[in-house]
């Protein structure tokens, strides 16, 4: 079996790393604007924030696989592209909600980590999927368990401030792009 060579782009990977701390700069501002909303504004901002994690989650990675460049054509299949975005998004929105209206109990914030987790791992392996070029995916199932374990993590715990909270959870994130073999 031959291994690939690529090479990647700085600046794409400078822009996927920016997203990843932007994003989640976003996700903490909109989880802070939940504590004084009403019920509906709650929702919203929930969903908000759903939306911006799981959309920078996989926007971040996208452009770090198109940072990536293995020498040949990669192109997409449309509905596992799709698949893959929903999956970070549903589980983002669904992690904010349990984590927004089943406070304070610790199993509800390890929950909405897990589907997080979940989430990122799911986007992964169904984008990788979705690739279509002239080699093979191959994948040894050690190093697939051992990826989980870092995207399901406790990410409920809050640092000093937003921009220090983003960076925080930006740096893992991007730490764990995806890289096609």
């Amino acid at each position: 079996m031959e291994m690939m060579q690529g090479t990647y782009q700085p600046s794409l990977v400078l822009l996927s790393l920016f997203i990843a701390a932007f994003a989640s700069y976003a996700a903490f501002h909109a989880a802070g604007r939940l504590g004084g909303s009403t019920s509906r504004n709650k929702i919203l901002w929930a969903l908000t924030g759903g939306f911006c994690l799981g959309g920078g989650i996989w926007s971040m990675h996208f452009i770090g696989m198109l940072a990536y460049d293995m020498g040949m054509s990669v192109t997409y299949d449309p509905v596992l592209f799709v698949l893959s975005v929903t999956c970070a998004v549903t589980a983002s929105c669904l992690a904010f909600l349990i984590v927004q209206f089943f406070q304070p109990k610790r199993i509800f914030h390890l929950s909405g980590s897990v589907l997080i987790g979940s989430g990122i791992v799911s986007k992964h392996y169904i984008g990788m999927a979705s690739m279509q070029m002239g080699a093979e995916l191959i994948y040894d199932d050690t190093y697939v368990a051992l990826s989980v374990l870092p995207s399901i993590k406790h990410r409920g715990k809050r640092a000093a401030g937003f921009i220090g909270s983003a960076i925080v959870m930006g740096v893992p994130i991007f730490s764990a792009q995806d890289t096609p073999p």
